[in-house]
């Protein structure tokens, strides 16, 4: 990896994330500004031990909560900002991309 990439992220892992910036949610609690930073680090161990992981999806279009096992393939920041998760679905038995952002619960499999 390039040094910019990784100061990018140190910064929003980090700096962001620790008491950062908050947003309020429709229930009027404090969310953080980029929730998807907490989820990275599970992520990137998942990928690095070639372990699936079971996450609760909540689908871009109806809004609906899938529980989906993935095994990762390759994790990336878009050109937007948001985190990308690309695997192996096997609910869907197909490669899929998923939005960090979208996912609500994370949990390894042994």
């Amino acid at each position: 990896m390039d040094l910019p990439y990784l100061l990018l992220e140190w910064f929003v892992v980090n700096a962001l994330w620790k008491g950062g910036p908050r947003r309020r949610s429709e229930t009027g609690i404090q969310e953080p500004l980029y929730p998807e930073a907490e989820r990275l680090p599970f992520l990137r161990s998942a990928l690095e031990s070639g372990a699936d992981v079971e996450i609760v999806y909540v689908a871009l279009g109806s809004g609906e909560e899938t529980v989906r096992i993935v095994s990762p393939g390759n994790l990336w920041q878009a050109r937007a900002g948001h985190w990308l998760l690309m695997g192996f679905d096997h609910l869907r038995s197909e490669e899929r991309t998923f939005i960090v952002r979208r996912m609500k619960g994370l949990s390894p499999l042994a």
